[in-house]
C-alpha cells in the first residue's frame, strides 16, 4: 500500500459476534457491514446468514466447511462434533473453559491450534472481498478502487495473547494483503474515539474510563482529556492512563468452588460420580446460561417466581432410578441459583476490580462508559450502575454494543485527532533496573521490539501509594499474589537471612494533574528507602529454603500498608513446604533500624553550596545530632530511628559535634593538608550528600597522579618522554569551610578527632513524591505501530 488508502475496513472479532464496518475516502462515511455470531453455526443476523461461524472439518480434510454448508454436512455424518469448532476465540487463550477442548480437536484433526483462527479470518475476508457475492466487492468496484487501496484494521483487546493477532496478520498476506494494509489498535481506544464522535461536553483534564465489557475479557482503560480545539469544540488530545484486563472465570475450575454451594441440592445422593459429572458440564452450561439471562428481560420476577430452567444435557447420565432433579438426561436447575452463581462467579469480580482500578485513578472520573454485549444484560448494567451510585459517578451506556470497528475505522482515517499512544498508565518508581549518576534511570518505558514476529511490547506499572497524603482508610498494597514480582537471595549461611533491603524509586513522576510519563527523565534524581530485615529468628534452619543452582535461597515480597501519615513495611516469604514467615517494619522507631533517604533532589552544585552557607547554626547542630542518618521529619517523611547496626539513639544522640565559626582567619596554616584529599573531599562535597569519609585514614581512597606512574620503557626508534618533575603542584586556596568541608581546627583536637567529628551535609529538602513498593508488570503487545 504504497499510496494513500481509499478503502479502510475496520474488524472486531469478539468471543460471540463478529461486526465489521468501512468508509471510503478518509472523509467520507462510516457504514456497517454485518453483525454475526463467532460462536455457532446457528445464530447469524439476517444481514449475513453466511459469515464464518463454525467450522467443521470432514474425515482426512484440512479445508473446513463453514456458513451455510456446516448443518447439512453434521446431517450427513450423523452430528460429529468433535469435528466442529465453535467459541475457537475462548479455546485460544489458555485457561478458558474451551482451551483443552482445542487441543484434543486439534490433536484428532492433526492439526496446530493456530489453524483454527488462520481459517476463520481466512474465510471472514473472502466474504468480504473475495467471494462471487462478497459485500464489499461491489462497492470497491464502484470507488474505481482495488485490493492494493484497502487497509484493513483489527480491533486488539489488551488482554488477548499476541499470538492470536499474528495468526489474523498471516491470514490475511496469504490471501494477497500486505504487511503495511494490516493495522492493529486498541480495542478500549477504538472504543472511545466512536464515544468522542457523540457530539458530548468535554473539558479539559476530564477523566474518561472505558469498560468494555466482552464475551470473555472485561478490558478497562482510563484516558484524560489533555486537549482540545476551542474553535470546532472537538478533542485533539487524549492520554491513556491505565489498563485492566479481566478474565470472566468461565472454566469450571475457577467456578467451581463457588459452583458447589449452589448445587448443594443436587449432591445430596453420595457418590463422587455426580460431582465429577457436574464438573464436566459446567463448561458447556455456563456459556448457556449466559445466553438465558442475557435474553431474561425481568429477572426480578423469574427470582420471585423461582421457576426452573430445564436443560438438556447429554453428558449426564440417564438414571431413571433417580428422584429430580436428576432424570433422562435432563438438568433441571432453577433460576435462583443460576442468577446466584452467575453473580458471585462472573458480576462480583467485575464491579470490585471496577471500583479499585477507579479509587486509584490520581483523579476522579467524571463518567465510565459501558460498551460490549455484556454490560447490556440487565444483571450486570444494574450492578453497574449501582457501583456509579456508591461512587457518584455517571456511568453511561454506549448505545452501540460493538462499537470498535467503526471507531477503528475512524482512528485509521484521522489518525491526527486524538493522540495514539499505546503505553497504558505510568512507569513504576521502584525497579529493579540499575542507577547511573552519569547515564540516569534506565527509561523502562520504552518499548522493545520483538524481531521473531515484528511485534512492539510495552510494559507499564501502577502507581501505588503516595506517603503524606491524608487516606480516609488504611490502604494496603501488595504483590504477594503474584510471585514472578518477589525478590530473591542467596542464603549460603545463617546470617545471610539478615540483610538491608534498598528500595529506590524516582523524583520525576506524572503528579495528580497528569497520567502519562515524561518523554525524557532529563534531570531525574534517585533516591533510596533502606529496610533492615531480620528473618533470622523466624527461621532458624535455612535449610528448610527452597534451592536453585545448588544454593538455598529466600524468595519475598513487599508490602506497604498506608493510613494517613503512617506507614509500615511488610516483608513476607515462604519456604519450600509452604510456611509463611512474616517481618514487620513501621515508622515508630521500634523495629525499622534505618530508613535513609539521600539524593540531590535536582538541586544544582551552586543551590547547595548556597543552602549549606546561608544554613543556620541550630539546623547544622539539629543535621548533626542523628549521626549523619536522620532525615527531618514532615508530613510527608517516615519517621525513623537511625542506628543501622541495631544500636540505640541514644548513643548516636549523644554525640555534640563542633559548631562551626562563621568566620574564618587562617586556620588553615596550622593545617598539614594533601592537595589530592583536599580535591578528594572537594568532589565528594558536591557530588554527595552522604556523610564524608575520613581523608586522613588509611582507607580512603588515594588516586594516584602522574607523579606516581612509573615511567615506560620507549619503543625502538622512538624517544622518550619527558620525566616527570618532583615539584609540588600548586592548589588553590579554600575560601571558604564549605569548599573544604572540615571544622576549624582550635588547637584542642588532635587530627583523628577533627577528622571524626566532620559536620554531615544537611538532609536536602524532600520533594512530596511517590513512594512504591510494588511493582505490578502490565504487558501487552501489539503487532505494529499505529502508523
Amino acid at each position: 500500500m504504497d499510496s494513500d488508502p481509499e478503502v479502510f475496513v475496520g474488524l472486531d472479532i469478539g468471543t460471540y459476534l463478529a461486526k465489521a464496518s468501512y468508509r471510503l475516502r478518509r472523509n467520507g462515511t462510516t457504514h456497517d457491514i454485518f453483525i454475526g455470531s463467532t460462536a455457532s453455526p446457528y445464530e447469524c443476523s439476517t444481514a449475513s446468514s453466511t459469515i464464518p461461524s463454525g467450522l467443521y472439518y470432514l474425515q482426512d480434510s484440512d479445508v473446513p466447511l463453514w456458513g451455510g454448508d456446516v448443518a447439512g454436512a453434521r446431517y450427513l455424518n450423523d452430528d460429529d462434533s468433535d469435528r466442529l469448532i465453535q467459541y475457537w476465540k475462548n479455546g485460544l487463550q489458555p485457561g478458558s473453559p474451551f482451551h483443552m477442548d482445542m487441543i484434543a480437536k486439534s490433536q484428532l484433526l492433526k492439526l496446530k491450534i493456530d489453524h483454527f483462527p488462520f481459517q476463520m479470518v481466512v474465510h471472514l475476508l473472502n466474504r468480504l472481498f473475495f467471494d462471487d457475492s462478497a459485500l464489499l466487492r461491489s462497492t470497491i468496484r464502484k470507488a474505481s478502487c482495488n485490493l492494493g487501496d484497502v487497509c484493513l484494521i483489527f480491533g486488539k483487546p489488551s488482554g488477548w495473547q499476541m499470538s492470536t493477532y499474528k495468526v489474523f496478520q498471516d491470514a490475511a498476506e496469504s490471501l494477497g494483503f500486505t504487511r503495511r494494509q494490516i493495522k492493529f489498535v486498541s480495542e478500549t481506544e477504538a472504543f472511545l474515539r466512536e464515544y468522542l464522535k457523540g457530539g458530548e461536553d468535554f473539558e479539559k483534564d476530564d477523566t474518561i474510563v472505558i469498560a468494555g465489557c466482552g464475551g470473555y475479557t472485561v478490558d478497562i482503560d482510563a484516558y484524560q482529556i489533555v486537549g482540545l480545539d476551542e474553535d470546532v469544540k472537538s478533542i485533539t488530545q487524549v492520554s491513556p492512563a491505565g489498563i485492566l484486563p479481566l478474565s470472566l472465570p468461565y472454566g469450571s475450575e475457577s467456578v467451581w468452588p463457588i459452583a458447589k454451594q449452589h448445587f448443594r441440592s443436587l449432591l445430596t445422593e453420595k457418590g463422587d460420580y455426580i460431582e465429577d459429572d457436574i464438573k464436566l458440564i459446567l463448561d458447556d452450561l455456563l456459556p448457556r446460561w449466559i445466553w438465558e439471562v442475557q435474553k431474561a428481560k425481568n429477572i426480578p420476577h423469574l427470582l420471585a417466581s423461582n421457576g426452573c430452567h430445564i436443560f438438556f444435557q447429554g453428558l449426564i447420565r440417564a438414571d431413571e432410578t433417580r428422584t429430580p432433579p436428576w432424570s433422562a438426561g435432563k438438568l433441571r436447575i432453577s433460576w435462583k441459583t443460576i442468577v446466584g452463581l452467575f453473580q458471585e462467579a462472573s458480576i462480583d469480580p467485575i464491579v470490585n476490580e471496577l471500583r479499585i482500578f477507579i479509587k486509584r485513578l490520581p483523579t476522579k472520573p467524571t463518567r465510565v462508559i459501558l460498551g460490549g454485549g455484556y454490560s447490556t444484560m440487565s444483571i450486570v448494567k444494574d450492578a453497574l450502575f449501582e457501583l456509579g451510585k456508591e461512587l457518584d459517578i455517571k456511568f453511561y451506556q454506549h448505545p452501540d454494543s460493538k462499537p470498535v470497528a467503526a471507531g477503528a475505522v475512524d482512528m485509521a482515517a484521522n489518525p491526527d485527532i486524538v493522540e495514539s499512544r499505546l503505553l497504558k498508565s505510568s512507569y513504576s518508581i521502584l525497579t529493579k533496573f540499575p542507577w547511573s549518576e552519569k547515564e540516569g534511570p534506565h527509561e523502562i518505558y520504552q518499548p522493545s521490539r520483538n524481531q521473531y514476529d515484528h511485534s512492539w511490547e510495552f510494559k507499564a506499572h501502577d502507581w501505588m501509594g503516595k506517603v503524606g497524603d491524608k487516606i480516609s482508610s488504611k490502604q494496603i498494597f501488595t504483590s504477594d499474589s503474584n510471585e514472578y514480582l518477589w525478590r530473591e537471595r542467596f542464603v549460603r549461611e545463617h546470617d545471610d537471612l539478615s540483610w538491608q533491603e534498598i528500595i529506590n524509586y524516582w523524583d520525576v513522576h506524572p503528579g495528580p494533574g497528569r497520567f502519562t510519563v515524561p518523554r525524557k527523565l532529563q534531570g531525574a534524581q534517585c533516591e533510596t528507602i533502606t529496610l533492615n530485615v531480620d528473618f533470622r529468628k523466624n527461621i532458624s534452619d535455612f535449610s528448610v529454603l527452597r534451592k536453585k543452582k545448588g544454593y538455598f535461597y529466600i524468595q519475598y515480597s513487599l508490602e506497604l500498608h498506608l493510613d494517613g501519615d503512617s506507614l509500615t513495611f511488610i516483608v513476607k516469604t515462604k519456604d519450600k513446604n509452604g510456611n509463611h514467615y512474616i517481618v514487620e517494619i513501621d515508622d515508630l522507631g521500634t523495629t525499622i533500624s534505618s530508613v535513609i533517604l539521600t539524593g540531590d533532589c535536582a538541586q544544582t552544585r551552586e543551590e547547595r553550596s548556597s543552602n549549606i552557607s546561608n544554613s543556620t547554626t541550630a539546623d547544622k547542630t539539629s543535621s548533626a545530632s542523628t549521626c549523619g542518618s536522620h532525615v527531618k521529619t514532615s508530613s510527608h517523611n517516615i519517621g525513623i530511628n537511625t542506628s543501622p547496626d541495631g544500636a540505640s539513639s541514644q548513643a548516636c544522640n549523644s554525640v555534640n559535634p563542633l559548631t562551626p565559626t562563621p568566620s574564618l582567619v587562617d586556620p588553615f596554616e596550622k593545617i598539614e593538608y594533601d592537595s589530592v584529599n583536599i580535591n578528594l573531599l572537594l568532589d565528594q562535597h558536591h557530588i554527595s550528600s552522604k556523610e564524608l569519609e575520613d581523608p586522613f585514614s588509611s582507607s580512603c581512597p588515594r588516586p594516584k597522579s602522574d607523579l606516581y606512574k612509573p615511567a615506560r620503557r620507549p619503543r625502538k626508534g622512538m624517544k622518550s618522554k619527558k620525566v616527570p618533575t618532583l615539584e609540588t603542584p600548586q592548589v588553590p586556596r579554600p575560601t571558604t569551610l564549605d569548599d573544604i568541608g572540615l571544622p576549624i581546627n582550635n588547637g584542642s583536637q588532635s587530627i583523628d578527632e577533627l577528622s571524626s567529628s566532620v559536620l554531615p551535609l544537611p538532609s536536602p529538602v524532600l520533594p512530596e513524591d511517590t513512594i512504591v513498593v510494588r511493582r505490578r508488570k502490565i504487558s501487552f503487545t501489539t503487532p505494529a505501530r499505529f502508523e
